[in-house]
């Protein structure tokens, strides 16, 4: 009997810290989440020339439950761009998008909006909700849902270049009552969407430590570093998708991080850059494309202090398209280190 009581105690311990444990509060870990973001897209607006389309699918991962979801489109400045929709999942369901598809099924007027040089451009939030709705999560009315039930995937493609890639999207979780409110708050003061700014984070680190939640002494993310790749000798590309949505009390399409330092190194550690970059947009895009030059190579971006308003991820795209030689042509994309 006793064996049997210490079993079953051991038992409850790690079935208990196992819901306990499978997420932080404050960063933007892989776990089933009330809110999923695709956090950048990208499709080429003459398909001929830029073939480019993204392909985000959302998955319902409650085997017992059908969820109601609302998700919308933003252009890169944070501006609801003319699109939103209802859609349900039932149990286990996953549904797919084209990102071309949906902007072409817009009036001319809205398409124009996502317009940045020739890509349209900008991210989308897919929410759990209560009720199918018409007004953004931004509103004060949002029937925003509470069940952590969505996992979320995003494919980038060039189809006719032989390439694509992914990443999971940006999940956003839902939180139980009593949670600190340096840590909620992603939309509207009033919601119950985690945070990802930098208060959120430091709390984060400290109660992971045996701490409790307190705002960032440095009011910034310290750094964001971003893996480049530039070998010449492979017409190698990288962007840097820095995502930097507005916390709770600031406008969207106005508000953004502006100037932070910009460094950039090579893989000696040698500095190449050292700048300021403005963050002008909530999806800000860092292109680089190789060259002859010397400072063409291959290293990393480092972002200092982004101001603590703003949760923010970020990651890289890296390119490898060698003419005439499709056997070299690859692609990764990696997330950033964010301190």
């Amino acid at each position: 009997m006793k064996k049997l009581l210490i079993c079953i105690v051991i038992s409850v311990f790690f079935a208990v810290y196992a819901e306990r444990s499978h997420a932080v509060l404050g960063i933007p870990d892989h776990v089933p989440a009330a809110t999923v973001i695709v956090p950048y897209f990208e499709v080429g607006i003459d398909s001929t020339t830029y073939p480019h389309d993204t392909l985000p699918v959302v998955t319902n991962i409650d085997a017992g439950a059908t969820v109601p979801v609302h998700f919308e489109m933003w252009n890169v400045f944070g501006v609801r761009a003319g699109y939103g929709n209802n859609i349900t999942l039932s149990p286990l369901e996953s549904r797919s998008f084209s990102v071309r598809a949906l902007i072409n099924s817009l009036p001319p007027e809205f398409r124009e909006m996502f317009e940045d040089g020739a890509y349209y451009r900008g991210f989308m939030t897919f929410d759990v909700v209560t009720a199918s709705t018409a007004v953004p999560p931004t509103d004060a009315s949002y029937p925003f849902g509470n069940r952590n039930a969505l996992e979320g995937w995003i494919y980038y493609t060039n189809l006719t270049q032989g390439s694509s890639n992914g990443l999971p999207m940006l999940a956003i979780e839902g939180v139980p009552p009593g949670t600190h409110n340096l840590l909620y708050g992603f939309y509207q003061n009033s919601d119950n969407r985690e945070e990802i700014d930098a208060d959120a984070r430091y709390s984060a680190k400290l109660m992971t430590t045996g701490g409790s939640s307190a705002a960032d002494p440095d009011n910034s993310i310290d750094r964001i570093d971003s893996r480049l790749y530039l070998a010449y000798e492979n017409a190698a590309t990288s962007k840097v998708i820095v995502f930097t949505f507005p916390s709770a009390g600031f406008s969207l399409g106005s508000n953004f991080p502006g100037n932070v330092t910009y460094k950039r190194y090579d893989e000696a550690g040698n500095t190449l850059a050292d700048i300021t970059y403005d963050l002008n947009r909530v999806v800000n895009v860092i292109s680089y494309t190789s060259h002859p030059g010397p400072d063409s190579k291959n290293g990393w971006l480092s972002l200092w202090n982004v101001p603590d308003e703003f949760e923010t991820y970020a990651f890289s795209i890296n390119s490898a398209h060698p003419p005439g030689q499709p056997d070299l042509t690859w692609d990764a994309i990696f997330e950033s280190k964010i301190y």
